[in-house]
């Protein structure tokens, strides 16, 4: 799972490493998506699929999808200071006949629920009640994961995966200590942010061939992080987001030692809402999946045997807010199916001002990176 999800963050980092612009995406919510739909493909639809999820041979010998629900599941354990939601739904858009198996895998490895929407009176309606439910899902975060036009009178199923994070950090920023500061934004443009300031021992790595430090942010009673990665100058991120595109870069950085370092860190109060529309589907393509998107070519008889079904479109949003106590972050997925530690010990504190764009992701179990995305220029929270 961490491979997957490794792999997407990659494709995410060479789709965007030209962007000026916010960027915000959840590989482990496209890959839930993605694999639950695996469970209603057959022949070079689901071959494809298994491939680029790194699925283990062992496991596709037999039935997958018991081990890899129960994998996302224990992600999801919430626990004192984190809340935790993974959720899951198919809404049958129009009338057909879902394949049995295909509704017990859903139900019972996924814990996914499967509504009937076909006699809401409109199009319209139907895409408001999808979105509704997202935004339930999401702590009403997420507000219009499916746009205008999204649902049509082609559109027979939407399978839809709404994930969220709220954690409070283990070393807490007090209040009074968030001072105002510049944040140094492309092209010399400054703006005026909130900077959150503490002092204390953070998991800390140099990165010398990237010109960056990497820092990771504990939360409290849990083992999620949030890592940042601040290049050394206010132009560094293309080159950054460079490294991440290498294969296994992302994993290979998450097995660095990260030493226990005394830092004087200042971090931005901000939050990612409005970022640049991600292009999931493209994505997934880049990451090797193609046949389910053709019409003619896609394989989806273990899902529907009413309707020859194809993918036309894979809606995805992620959302991240910051501040003194903690982080929250939600993330939704739409997969539409039409007809046809070491201590060192160091005297003076390393400074790391994150003052200018950068890298951000959210780190389950010190591996899976289930968000990840870069900073242009913050948004206020």
């Amino acid at each position: 799972l961490n491979k997957e999800a490794s792999n997407t963050s990659q494709n995410y980092s060479e789709s965007s490493t030209d962007s000026l612009s916010n960027v915000f995406v959840s590989p482990l919510s496209i890959y839930t998506a993605i694999v639950m739909t695996m469970a209603g493909a057959d022949g070079k639809t689901r071959t494809e699929i298994e491939s680029t999820l790194c699925i283990p041979k062992q496991l596709l010998a037999t039935c997958p999808h018991g081990p890899v629900g129960t994998t996302l599941q224990k992600f999801f354990k919430p626990s004192e200071s984190v809340q935790l939601s993974l959720a899951n739904r198919l809404f049958v858009v129009q009338p057909a006949t879902i394949v049995e198996q295909f509704k017990q895998i859903l139900t019972k490895d996924y814990d996914a629920s499967i509504e009937q929407i076909c006699s809401l009176p409109s199009d319209e309606a139907k895409r408001q009640h999808i979105n509704k439910w997202t935004w339930e899902n999401t702590e009403q975060k997420i507000t219009e994961l499916l746009p205008t036009g999204a649902v049509n009178a082609d559109t027979v199923l939407a399978l839809v995966n709404a994930l969220y994070f709220k954690g409070i950090w283990k070393n807490q920023y007090e209040k009074e200590d968030t001072i105002r500061g510049d944040f140094n934004c492309f092209g010399g443009n400054k703006m005026d942010i909130m900077m959150m300031h503490v002092k204390a021992r953070f998991p800390y790595e140099e990165l010398t061939d990237w010109s960056a430090q990497a820092v990771r942010l504990p939360f409290k009673g849990t083992d999620w992080q949030m890592l940042i990665i601040l290049p050394r100058d206010a132009s560094g991120l293309p080159k950054v987001l460079s490294r991440l595109r290498k294969p296994g870069a992302l994993q290979d950085l998450l097995k660095k030692p990260f030493h226990e370092t005394e830092l004087d860190l200042f971090l931005p109060k901000f939050k990612l809402s409005q970022c640049e529309p991600v292009d999931a589907k493209a994505l997934l393509k880049q990451c090797g999946i193609n046949t389910i998107f053709d019409a003619g070519a896609a394989d989806l008889t273990k899902l529907c045997s009413s309707a020859k079904l194809f993918v036309s479109d894979v809606f995805h949003k992620a959302i991240l807010e910051i501040d003194e106590e903690g982080s929250t972050a939600a993330a939704a997925t739409a997969v539409m199916g039409i007809r046809q530690c070491r201590v060192l010990t160091i005297t003076v504190p390393v400074r790391v001002r994150v003052d200018r764009p950068f890298c951000v992701a959210l780190i389950c179990a010190s591996t899976v990176p289930v968000f990840i995305g870069h900073v242009t220029h913050p948004e206020s929270s």
